[in-house]
């Protein structure tokens, strides 16, 4: 059991009963010959407030303050462990943040030693123009830290590039040795050569349709075609459709009519 409070001297109750009255009296000025019941109302929450040492506590605030002593306690809980910071020699503790404040659980404030900006670890990261951190993490990356996926893999890769040089030398094996090397000059006489193949090929099949297209085989012949294999028709299509003779003849028969 907690040990009793002194009894406080009689002299001492007197006093503070003689200044509530004096407040109660203060509150409720000019309001205590009145009959309305708001008034009445009012006058006894006066009383019941001053004499109880503060206002009545309601039900609501009651259960916000269990909830509040509740989280409390779940945080105490769950608590994250924080060991102590330690600093290198020579470095700014201000220039290293707070790893409690981190946390939300720093209680010093502008006292810490540390820094409670939260950018402070973006400023302090410094890179390097000429180190590459993956060289770091492949140096890192090593077969002691490899799951069987991840060795299935290099296997894979190692062995395949393997196979695709096996395929290239195949290849070249079978060439033979009588091949000619690929120069600028050797280029140029290739591409002059089949530019004539292809001349001597076209003019082939020119002849070839030709041939059929006057023994009247060919039906696939364009009318451009069939102007070349027979100019004739040029000129016989030309004489049918001279209009010059026409004017000729018919001015002459205008003449004779005239002079009869």
């Amino acid at each position: 059991m907690p040990p009793k409070k002194p009894a406080q001297p009689a002299a001492n109750k007197k006093t503070q009963e003689k200044k509530k009255e004096k407040i109660i009296e203060d509150k409720t000025f000019g309001l205590k010959n009145k009959k309305g019941g708001k008034q009445q109302k009012f006058i006894k929450n006066v009383e019941h407030q001053v004499k109880s040492g503060g206002p009545p506590r309601t039900k609501a605030d009651g259960k916000k303050t269990d909830k509040k002593k509740e989280l409390d306690e779940l945080n105490d809980l769950f608590k994250p462990v924080i060991a102590a910071q330690k600093v290198a020699a020579g470095v700014d503790p201000k220039s290293v943040l707070c790893a409690f404040f981190k946390q939300g659980q720093c209680t010093k404030g502008d006292k810490c030693k540390f820094s409670h900006d939260l950018t402070m670890e973006r400023k302090c990261e410094k890179r390097s123009l000429y180190v590459d951190k993956r060289d770091d993490e492949l140096e890192k990356d090593t077969m002691d830290g490899w799951d069987e996926k991840k060795l299935e893999e290099v296997v894979a890769h190692k062995h395949g590039e393997s196979e695709k040089k096996k395929v290239k030398t195949n290849i070249r094996a079978a060439l033979g040795a009588n091949v000619t090397r690929i120069t600028l000059e050797t280029f140029l006489a290739w591409k002059k050569r089949k530019r004539q193949e292809k001349i001597e090929k076209a003019r082939e099949q020119m002849e070839k349709k030709k041939a059929d297209f006057k023994a009247g085989k060919s039906l696939t012949v364009s009318g451009r075609e069939v102007f070349e294999f027979r100019p004739d028709l040029v000129d016989e299509d030309d004489d049918e459709a001279d209009d010059t003779r026409y004017i000729n003849e018919d001015d002459d028969e205008d003449e004779n009519d005239m002079e009869e």
